[in-house]
């Protein structure tokens, strides 16, 4: 429904679906995998591009920017 919802919304404001973002992990396997085959499918139909993106290292990169005298490691 949300997905749905959301490309109705794209296609009524005449807007182009560039990419599909996706969370790489970590997570739950069935999540990851629920979610990457949505993202696929969506990608497949409208020939944007599928983005994987590593969830902690992006957690990390925004920590680093919001507390940049911190001393935060990740990997």
């Amino acid at each position: 429904m949300l997905v749905q919802e959301a490309l109705s919304f794209l296609e009524k404001n005449q807007f182009d679906l560039y990419a599909v973002a996706v969370n790489a992990g970590p997570g739950s396997y069935t999540g990851l995998r629920i979610g990457l085959s949505l993202a696929k499918g969506i990608c497949y139909a409208s020939g944007a591009k599928l983005l994987a993106i590593d969830g902690l290292r992006a957690m990390g990169i925004c920590a680093m920017k919001q507390f940049p005298k911190a001393n935060i490691c990740f990997s």
